[in-house]
């Protein structure tokens, strides 16, 4: 029993640190996928930045073009002085055209990179729980060395070796007749809880294995025979066996 407990545990824990070894690059790719969506989208803002700059410009440049034959002369004198007359300010439109058209392009260029990180970077809504979920019984366990530990010096373990570094095992009196095991392996005690509903075979049979001391355990009242002419309970030891365990004259006591 303690061993195929002790083993389910050990096959649950493998379970939950192969899991954790395979959330950890899945978790890490999503990190760095984040971490390159939120440069693409930095760069995204920078240019759309740019772009309404120079968007900017080219209105002012069209305001006054159009604008400019209401101007007064000394404000048309003032312009060319500053060499923003009409030809000036036409090729400034066209170079700023220029250089937002270029900008629109690498705008385009990295919102297609955001459209393919998006789906790249996002964790399952359920993954993150189940992953520090993980990561905290790990954590509990003294870390993912400490589990290695554990589970690789569990390797190769049977279970003679198992039943014979333990100081108690339970069990049942039909385990103990049927399973090879406790043939191999002797104890010292035994201690029978309830012992008067335990048919007598089963009782011998697990008496069997045991070097030392036998403790019987149960209503004391069950080890009486029945009423004469009344049917035995299939439960009750033969009169026979009774005399043999506690002698001709002996009672059962009750304890406590």
């Amino acid at each position: 029993y303690f061993f195929s407990k002790a083993n389910a545990k050990k096959i649950s824990l493998r379970k939950k640190y192969d899991r954790f070894r395979e959330l950890t690059p899945i978790l890490a790719y999503k990190r760095d996928k984040q971490k390159d969506l939120n440069e693409v989208k930095l760069l995204e803002w920078r240019l759309l930045t740019q772009l309404s700059d120079w968007q900017g410009k080219v209105k002012n440049i069209d305001k006054i073009l159009g604008d400019y034959e209401a101007l007064p002369i000394w404000k048309r004198m003032g312009m060319q002085v500053a060499g923003k007359n009409i030809d000036t300010l036409a090729e400034y439109r066209v170079i700023y055209r220029g250089k937002i058209h270029d900008l629109m392009k690498e705008v385009e260029v990295a919102q297609r990179r955001i459209k393919e990180l998006i789906p790249e970077a996002t964790v399952p809504k359920d993954l993150r729980p189940e992953y520090d979920e993980l990561k905290e019984e790990i954590k509990r366990l003294g870390g993912t060395k400490k589990i290695r530990e554990m589970l690789s010096a569990g390797e190769g373990t049977n279970r003679q070796a198992f039943a014979q570094n333990k100081r108690i095992l339970t069990c049942t009196p039909g385990r103990i007749l049927t399973d090879p095991l406790f043939r191999k392996v002797p104890y010292d005690l035994l201690i029978i809880d309830d012992a008067p509903r335990i048919p007598a075979p089963l009782l011998l049979a697990a008496t069997g294995t045991i070097r030392e001391r036998i403790i019987l355990s149960g209503d004391t009242s069950d080890l009486l025979p029945g009423e004469p002419g009344t049917p035995s309970s299939p439960y009750r030891w033969p009169q026979a066996f009774l005399e043999t365990l506690l002698g001709p004259s002996a009672q059962p006591t009750s304890v406590g």
